[in-house]
């Protein structure tokens, strides 16, 4: 059973992500040469996320 200071960690690491990918795009606005690194770590960012979502929900 998934507690509720579970789900809380997991919102709050969420959104750490989320700012993480803001600052990485505020990156690739700024610098060409940096563009297509920031793009592979958004890509990895998202698959992750993505993956891990997938996960917790089957666990709820």
């Amino acid at each position: 059973m998934i507690k509720n200071k579970d789900v809380e960690e997991f919102e709050r690491l969420a959104q750490g992500l989320d700012d993480l990918v803001k600052r990485i795009k505020n990156i690739m606005r700024k610098s060409i040469c940096l563009r297509m690194v920031a793009k592979a770590y958004i890509s990895w960012i998202d698959l992750h996320t993505t993956t891990a979502v997938k996960q917790f929900k089957k666990m709820q």
